[in-house]
């Protein structure tokens, strides 16, 4: 069943930041006003008017407008299942990216597909919700004739904190104290903890335990694996501690999360069968 939701926000006067989270759909981020700092996975985006920041589900994701006092957005989530044979085509190609910039001169048009959503945005009208779906793929459609190739807007500064959260996500499994992150960037303890939290908005800390939680979610719902094998992939030396971190993250302990899984997949296969 396809899935929607649709947001407008607008702050005066107040510094917008929302941790570290993600989400099981999709995400098109929409910049009317403002600027803001936004990292997607292992990317770092410093955003301007007239950005579309495009986050795929089960990614890591904050936001933080730092001195910017003034911030308006769209915001719109969907999942798979809005999608047809005929239009997954544009899917595919929007999660490819994860940066477009609208022309001013085309902006207008942009923002009135999204004000359209917004007036038939209704979880209760079946009509409503259908037109939704159609301005959605229309706006799909918009974002994929503006699409080049993703354009990470980092300053010189902040480079080495995507080096190293890029380090992080392929290394996760792996040995991450903040000593040997250090020598291998050239950087000290103190102000590598320092400069992540400013440009990630999250500590280094929680950015490897958000990252090693995601992973073994990901295992878990892909493999049939023990708790200790996968505490031991995602770098946890000791399974009861990482069911302790994961149960604190994920609201559950990942024993339950993967029986909950399979009972899923034994449900859906159940209700294909002819």
């Amino acid at each position: 069943m396809a899935y929607i939701f649709f947001s407008y926000d607008k702050v005066n006067k107040h510094r917008k930041i929302v941790r570290m989270h993600k989400h099981r759909n999709h995400e098109i981020y929409y910049l009317v006003n403002g600027t803001t700092k936004y990292v997607v996975g292992d990317e770092i985006f410093n955003v301007v008017k007239g950005d579309v920041v495009i986050i795929p589900k089960d990614t890591f994701h904050t936001t933080d407008s730092e001195e910017c006092m003034h911030n308006e957005r769209f915001l719109l989530s969907f999942n798979d299942d809005l999608f047809d044979e005929q239009t997954a085509c544009l899917l595919e190609h929007l999660l490819s990216h994860r940066l477009v910039h609208i022309p001013d001169n085309r902006r207008e048009e942009f923002e009135r597909i999204l004000h359209a959503i917004g007036r038939h945005y209704d979880r209760e009208n079946p009509v409503g919700m259908a037109t939704v779906k159609i301005h959605i793929l229309e706006l799909v459609s918009f974002i994929y004739h503006y699409s080049t190739e993703a354009v990470v807007k980092i300053s010189e500064s902040d480079k080495v904190v995507h080096e190293i959260s890029e380090y992080i996500n392929r290394h996760y499994g792996e040995e991450l104290a903040l000593d040997k992150l250090g020598r291998k960037f050239s950087i000290s303890e103190s102000h590598l903890s320092r400069k992540f939290k400013s440009v990630a908005g999250v500590g280094i800390k929680e950015y490897i335990t958000f990252v090693r939680i995601m992973n073994a979610e990901q295992i878990l719902r892909t493999e049939d694996v023990s708790i200790t094998e996968v505490a031991a992939r995602c770098g946890f030396n000791d399974s009861n501690y990482f069911s302790a971190v994961f149960k604190k993250v994920k609201g559950i302990t990942p024993l339950k999360f993967a029986k909950l899984v399979k009972e899923s997949s034994r449900s859906e296969v159940k209700h294909t069968r002819f």
